[in-house]
């Protein structure tokens, strides 16, 4: 099986734990995993393979016609133990207040991780 990759019907626990797990989005929180979908396909990572978590957004100014579009999309960004990020898209505006709920349910089933982006040191 590829690095992140979740199918179903491979392991009961994982099975088990994606139909409990609360959607956000395009991610889904568990009790162990994180789980997220990029096209067709499911993606899961371990809480214990993750050390960092923070949200980016990024604004986006659109023109339809004579009229302006303006929306944002909410990205979800883990650092790893092994020091690879990954950018997982949450959803656009949207999705309203599902990106805040995503961190708070993240924060609650895992207390040991750090949240908030890394602070550049001016040295």
């Amino acid at each position: 099986m590829k690095r992140f990759i979740y199918q179903k019907g491979i392991c009961a626990d994982l099975d088990k734990e994606w139909k409990q797990s609360q959607p956000f989005g395009h991610i889904r929180v568990g009790t162990e995993h994180l789980f997220w979908k990029r096209h067709f396909r499911w993606y899961g990572v371990s809480s214990e393979a993750i050390t960092r978590a923070y949200r980016r957004v990024e604004e986006v100014n659109g023109k339809t016609g004579c009229c302006s579009n303006d929306f944002s999309i909410h990205h979800l960004i883990l650092c790893l133990r092994d020091g690879q990020c990954l950018e997982l898209l949450i959803g656009d505006s949207l999705y309203r207040h599902e990106p805040e709920h995503l961190i708070e349910a993240m924060k609650k089933n895992w207390p040991q991780l750090i949240y908030g982006k890394e602070k550049k040191s001016n040295v």
